[in-house]
């Protein structure tokens, strides 16, 4: 029994730091699972760590738009706008999703170069190309699902981080995976594969 208000209320409030923590730790482990996971399911499907670590590198670069996301609501909210356990939720969501835009364009570009022989380069501007409004269409259904989340007080964290990853998902998918693919050795010629 609690002698003063004083005891009762700190006493709470350690209670509910501790379990923020305890829920913070949790999800930060399953957002590194995740990330060991699609690691290790993309080696073994595509049989090479760079092109695993291509679709790796895009998911994880994503993670920008939230925290530029959350800073940007920061200042344009009245209140102070925090990074939440629903705003993790968002960060293993965005791993799926921004995975899921990088296998579109290596999986297009691969069946480009092996069934039709295209010259690597064009492969992947064709897939680029081709594969973009596919990525925008899901892009634009996720962010104007998203945006009704955003303005709750609960699931705020995870409409912002859906809202600003995907954006930044979208970008680095289109610009920055098909960088990588032409600089990799894994992605071979026609005329390179046996």
């Amino acid at each position: 029994i609690y002698t003063t208000l004083e005891q009762f209320v700190n006493s709470f409030t350690k209670c509910l730091r501790d379990h923020t923590m305890d829920t913070f730790r949790d999800l930060g482990a399953a957002f590194i699972a995740a990330l060991i996971l699609i690691f290790l399911l993309m080696v073994v499907y595509y049989k090479s760590f760079a092109i695993s670590g291509i679709i790796l590198l895009g998911s994880f670069l994503s993670i920008i738009g939230v925290i530029v996301g959350h800073w940007i609501m920061d200042i344009f909210t009245e209140d102070t706008f925090f990074l939440t356990a629903t705003s993790l939720i968002g960060f293993i969501a965005l791993m799926g999703i921004s995975s899921r835009n990088s296998l579109l364009l290596i999986d297009f570009a691969n069946s480009l170069i092996k069934d039709k022989n295209f010259e690597k380069r064009r492969a992947i501007a064709v897939a680029t190309a081709t594969r973009a409004k596919p990525i925008f269409l899901t892009a634009a259904a996720i962010i104007l699902a998203s945006t009704l989340l955003a303005s709750d007080p609960i699931f705020g964290g995870l409409g912002v981080a859906l809202i600003f990853g995907t954006i930044v998902a979208v970008i680095i998918s289109l610009i920055f995976v098909p960088i990588l693919m032409d600089n990799t050795k894994a992605i071979k010629e026609a005329n390179d594969r046996e």
